[in-house]
């Protein structure tokens, strides 16, 4: 009987994968800069304002900003 329970409780936590909600920008805030202005930064962002973030958009920020030079 306990392993049923310990079956039926894991048969139902696997399909509650938790998928990231789609999202508009509202507001983008600069914050830690020493040595670039925020400007710089936004004008390597491949996002903006009013732009849609999905899953995959935080890896393009961060690619954005690692190889840039």
């Amino acid at each position: 009987m306990r392993k049923l329970a310990i079956a039926i409780l894991l048969a139902l936590g696997l399909p509650a994968v938790v998928k990231a909600q789609d999202f508009t920008i509202a507001d983008i805030i600069v914050d830690g800069y020493q040595r670039i202005s925020p400007g710089i930064i936004y004008n390597l962002l491949p996002v903006g304002i009013g732009d849609v973030v999905t899953e995959r958009t935080p890896a393009e920020i961060i690619r954005a900003l690692v190889t840039s030079e």
